[in-house]
């Protein structure tokens, strides 16, 4: 009996470790919020909604959304955080869903957890491919950002870094609040948003 509960309890230890080094291989999530200026709230809902179906999701997780309809716009935010991938292929989504031209103009902050930083994106609007954004961190260090990878290059060329709008702080409940799926696959997207790539990098455009 005493050799079974070894076993027993080896067999816990054991099963208790690989679900620890699998937690630890999850990937991070970063808060973040968009401002889309143009869409109203309910639009902006059913946008964010269809962004989230169109990744297939190989580890799927359940994420919380706040819009606050504001004088600047739609305001979107998560507060429990979301992926690097989802957001920035995000941002460029609602600059101008397909087929609603009477969406868009979107800019967004990411505040990276495994750097402490923070970063103001916004889409490269000379790519005519529309698969690239542009942005600063709070250093105003210039970054391109490549949406199929999330792969990240330094850039030469400059873009202010705009603070977070203060309001943010001020509201209360947000308009609406809704949930969506994201994937946390580890694997893919640069989960850390690191840099990966040399200064001025075009990835083909």
């Amino acid at each position: 009996m005493h050799k079974e509960a070894i076993a027993v309890a080896t067999k816990f230890i054991l099963a208790l470790t690989i679900l620890s080094a699998s937690n630890a291989q999850s990937t991070p999530l970063h808060t973040g919020h968009i401002l889309v200026k143009l869409g109203g709230i309910e639009e902006i809902k059913r946008e964010v909604i269809d962004h989230s179906k169109i990744t297939r999701h190989e580890k799927p997780v359940t994420i919380n959304v706040h819009l606050w309809d504001t004088d600047d716009g739609i305001y979107v935010y998560f507060p429990d955080g979301t992926t690097t991938y989802s957001f920035i292929n995000l941002i460029s989504w609602l600059n101008y869903p397909p087929g609603k031209e009477h969406i868009g103009y979107s800019k967004g902050w990411l505040n990276v957890s495994s750097e402490r930083n923070s970063y103001f994106l916004v889409p490269d609007v000379e790519n005519q491919r529309g698969d690239t954004l542009l942005g600063a961190d709070v250093e105003s260090r210039a970054i391109r950002v490549y949406l199929p990878e999330a792969r990240i290059s330094p850039a030469s060329k400059k873009v202010q870094y705009e603070r977070p709008p203060a309001l943010l702080k001020k509201l209360d409940a947000p308009d609406l609040a809704f949930e969506i799926n994201i994937d946390i696959d580890p694997s893919f997207g640069n989960p850390g948003f690191f840099i990966t790539d040399p200064m001025d990098s075009n990835w083909g455009y």
